[in-house]
């Protein structure tokens, strides 16, 4: 009678989804800044579908986020401009600098491919082209995240 218990509730028995932590603690997490909330949901969305964990903030809540989340792809719906964005850049440069493998990745999704205003090079990985849909970011998101994995 105790046999029929027995091991059904051990860590490692069959049907067990896999760790979340495969590559390291905060792998799947992706910080979404987005002042438009819809655009917030479509973003969420589209990172769901490929097994990811996003978190998504306003401009003037993205830097306490990147802070306490310390995620490993930030996502920018820009342009953005003026002091929430400035310290959001200056947050993800400090990061990065300390970062071995120069996390988090960061992906902007802009309206346009010229801008006079784009952050400089060496904080953005990638760039999406508005509309965003998912066909449009979920390629470049998933290049960026096997990138971070096989580093």
């Amino acid at each position: 009678m105790n046999n029929r218990n027995a091991g059904r509730s051990s860590a490692g028995g069959p049907g067990r989804s896999p760790s979340n932590d495969d590559h390291g603690p905060s792998s799947n997490r992706v910080l979404i800044v987005s002042d438009s909330p819809i655009n917030r949901i479509v973003i969420a969305r589209t990172l769901e579908r490929i097994y990811l964990k996003p978190q998504a903030v306003a401009s003037s809540a993205a830097v306490k986020a990147l802070n306490d989340s310390r995620p490993v792809m930030v996502i920018i719906d820009g342009p953005m401009q003026g002091d929430a964005f400035d310290a959001l850049l200056s947050e993800l440069d400090r990061q990065r600098s300390a970062s071995e493998r120069n996390l988090p990745r960061t992906v902007l999704i802009d309206g346009s491919v010229q801008r006079s205003d784009t952050p400089p090079a060496g904080l953005i990985d990638a760039v999406a082209i508005k509309p965003i849909t998912p066909d449009v970011l979920q390629p470049v998101v998933e290049r960026l995240v096997k990138d971070i994995r096989g580093t």
